[in-house]
């Protein structure tokens, strides 16, 4: 389980006590692309600094229940070694 040192009251605290509408849930998201709550149900950990030029596009979308997971930005090309987009080895390219 991935949130295992994660209780219960910690999950209530972060997320809310019940969710009974899509407004909660769409507070949920916007909550954690906002940076309001560090946790979240769909992903491992913090939302990631390269997810940042795409915020505001995620918090719109969010707001009105669109509900996004596993979002990217779109790049073109970047080296694999660029300091905020780069992974993999270190002559590849991002796309």
């Amino acid at each position: 389980m991935r949130f295992k040192n994660f209780n219960i009251c910690e999950k209530k605290k972060q997320w809310g006590q019940t969710c009974t509408s899509l407004n909660q849930v769409a507070e949920v998201f916007t909550n954690y692309i906002s940076g309001k709550i560090k946790r979240f149900p769909f992903c491992e950990g913090a939302f990631h600094e390269e997810t940042d030029i795409i915020r505001d596009e995620l918090l719109l979308m969010n707001k009105n229940k669109l509900f996004t997971i596993n979002s990217q930005p779109r790049l073109n090309g970047i080296k694999s070694t660029d300091e905020k987009f780069g992974w993999g080895s270190a002559k590849g390219y991002v796309y």
